[in-house]
């Protein structure tokens, strides 16, 4: 399991590092589901980082008044859903 010291980009290089052993096709089963577990976990420790630097990102938006620009995104976001 990752630390939480470990900065997004660490993380990010685990994540890829454990895709690429996945893909490969070498390991056994269990190995299989202890790097997939493993990558799971990164992925959700990743989703909220970037979620939290979202809800930074908006705030300051906000209090900027750049209320144009977070309706766009939020019109973005809602052509990906």
């Amino acid at each position: 399991m990752a630390s939480n010291s470990e900065s997004y980009e660490m993380k990010m290089e685990k994540l890829a590092q454990i895709v690429k052993k996945l893909e490969h096709g070498e390991l056994s089963l269990e190995e299989n589901l202890k790097s997939y577990e493993e990558g799971m976990n990164l992925y959700k420790e990743l989703k909220i980082i970037l979620e939290e630097k979202e809800g930074v990102i908006r705030k300051l938006l906000f209090d900027s008044g750049e209320t144009e620009v977070f309706e766009n995104v939020e019109e973005e976001e809602d052509d990906f859903s």
